[in-house]
């Protein structure tokens, strides 16, 4: 009793805590465990998820492929744009410049056109170039020169006027591609009428990757040569016809005194012609995005230029191989020129020689590709890094599911 009064004198003037009916029932011992086991349970559950991702998308036991026969059939049909193009077959081709006189506003310009196969370039003028204030969202302080305070002295009449600082924000002043501009010049023309669907529209974000695949402040230059996108209708390919045109393309260099030695030294690194085929497609499949949880996008889904930054140069083809010194060798020995590597086949043809002179003619250091450590190492060679090399794992699964291996 003692203590009891003792207590509710030392808590006189504190407030007294309310009842919480609620958190007595979670304190129950039923309740409580049952919470408990709930927790643990998740817990385990969520742990031996993530170790099972992550065992998935890397281990270093080699993988177990074995060559099964199927009833994948490769699309043989004939596609106007690739098969009926007579340069395509052209040897020692040429480039050809054309000029024209469009509308541009209020007057008559004259625009130039550079043909090469199955791109057209656009020839950028001054007037495509536009002054554009790009916000940082970052400010500083400055005096403001139009308003002024006044200071006291050491004395009544000692006084002084000084400026009031004013926050500012800092921006940048970049010269910018104008592609509203440009495409309202080339589009004038027939052949490139189909720049004026929504789907070009430079303003929407997410069409960069399948408009003029290149940022408009990047390279920015007066009478730099611009790549005109492809028509999508054209550009779209199916995996079976473009698994066609790798195999037309082995075919035909292991029928080449020239490349037969490498062709089949490629294809015994690979195991055999099919599952080359599905690395192949595999390589292509992984350039159409960035994040490898989308890796079933469609090969064709971006635009075959892009302009690299890191590097201040163009990749091309549906592998958008850069155009770099290996790139060049490549494109030289096979005879062809830069834009007639745009047909699959002939892109096929320079990924293989473009790999050639990339390893210092030494496959075997990233061939076969039976374990994730030799994935991490192709990947890398070939987009200079490793860091999206699930994406490719995912999509040479996808490749072979496709093509029944």
């Amino acid at each position: 009793m003692r203590n009891g009064i003792w207590e509710d004198l030392k808590n006189i003037g504190k407030p007294k805590k309310p009842k919480n009916h609620a958190l007595r029932w979670v304190a129950s011992s039923k309740v409580a465990k049952i919470l408990i086991w709930i927790w643990v349970i998740g817990a385990v559950w969520t742990s031996v998820y993530n170790s099972k991702l992550k065992k998935n998308e890397f281990t270093d036991e080699p993988y177990k492929i074995e060559k099964k026969e199927s009833n994948f059939k490769y699309d043989e049909a004939r596609i106007e744009f690739w098969d009926d193009n007579d340069e395509y077959f052209a040897k020692w081709y040429s480039p050809k410049k054309e000029f024209h006189i469009v509308s541009d506003s209020w007057k008559k310009v004259k625009i130039k056109i550079i043909h090469d196969a199955w791109l057209d370039f656009y020839k950028v003028t001054k007037d495509d170039i536009k002054t554009e204030i790009i916000h940082t969202w970052k400010f500083k302080l400055v005096p403001d020169k139009a308003k002024r305070k006044v200071v006291k002295g050491k004395s009544k009449k000692d006084k002084k006027t000084k400026p009031i600082m004013k926050k500012v924000e800092i921006v940048t002043v970049k010269k910018v591609l104008d592609f509203d501009k440009i495409i309202s010049k080339i589009s004038q023309l027939d052949r490139f009428k189909y720049l004026g669907r929504k789907e070009y529209d430079r303003d929407n974000p997410g069409n960069k990757t399948q408009s003029f695949n290149i940022w408009k402040q990047d390279a920015v230059k007066d009478n730099m040569l611009l790549p005109i996108p492809l028509d999508s209708r054209n550009r779209e390919i199916s995996d079976a016809k473009f698994a066609f045109y790798c195999k037309r393309a082995i075919e035909d260099m292991k029928s080449n005194q020239k490349y037969s030695v490498k062709t089949k030294e490629f294809i015994d690194l690979a195991w055999w012609e099919k599952n080359l085929v599905a690395i192949m497609v595999a390589f292509a499949r992984s350039e159409t995005s960035e994040d490898f949880r989308f890796f079933t996008q469609k090969i064709w889904f971006n635009e075959l230029h892009r302009w690299e930054e890191r590097y201040r140069s163009f990749s091309f083809t549906y592998y958008h191989i850069l155009m770099d010194w290996p790139w060049f060798k490549a494109r030289l020995k096979l005879n062809l020129t830069e834009w007639q590597c745009y047909h699959p086949q002939n892109a096929w043809m320079l990924f293989l020689w473009y790999w050639i002179e990339k390893t210092n003619w030494n496959l075997n250091r990233y061939f076969p590709l039976n374990s994730p450590e030799r994935i991490r190492k192709a990947w890398a060679v070939f987009n200079w890094s490793a860091s999206y090399a699930p994406k490719f794992k995912a999509n040479l699964g996808h490749s072979k599911k496709i093509l029944g291996i």
